[in-house]
């Protein structure tokens, strides 16, 4: 079973192995960061901007 591996072989097992990773992990990247940020434009369409209100306070020593 093993009498075909030569470093050639593993080297190009190695080189596929980490393209898929890296493929992969950059799917799962932009996955994630479209869900974030669909629902982040969502928040913050809806979102209300409260306006401060300020009061005088007399006496208060």
């Amino acid at each position: 079973m093993f009498e075909n591996f030569t470093w050639r072989n593993i080297a190009l097992f190695m080189v596929a192995l980490t393209i898929a990773s890296c493929l992969m992990a950059w799917g799962m990247i932009i996955a994630i960061d479209r869900l974030i940020y669909a629902n982040w434009d969502k928040a913050a369409g809806t979102q209300r901007v409260q306006h401060l209100k300020f009061e005088r306070v007399e006496g208060t020593d």
